[in-house]
């Protein structure tokens, strides 16, 4: 079952420090890639992601978040799993 952005990691907040990683432990949330030498912002895996939201209580700096904060809980109806939006099958 695939989560489909439940949640994100807003990289402009997240300061690297791999708390989310290391000690929450969630397996849908992933290492990023290094950046200079050093950890890069972690990514939420969609198909591992449960949708709980338990990672947005631990990250020391609020960056882990609801793309849609009245989401909490719920599974969106559609969605992309990318940042750009996608054409509906059959719009032009």
């Amino acid at each position: 079952m695939s989560a489909m952005n439940i949640v994100e990691i807003d990289a402009e907040l997240c300061n690297r420090c791999q708390y989310c990683v290391e000690v929450f432990g969630c397996p849908a949330i992933q290492r990023g890639p290094l950046e200079l030498g050093k950890p890069g912002v972690p990514w939420i895996h969609p198909d591992l992601c449960n949708g709980n939201g338990s990672c947005i209580q631990v990250c020391p700096t609020k960056a882990i978040k609801r793309p849609n904060p009245g989401s909490f809980g719920k599974r969106p109806s559609g969605g992309s799993l990318g940042g750009d939006a996608e054409k509906e099958e059959g719009a032009v």
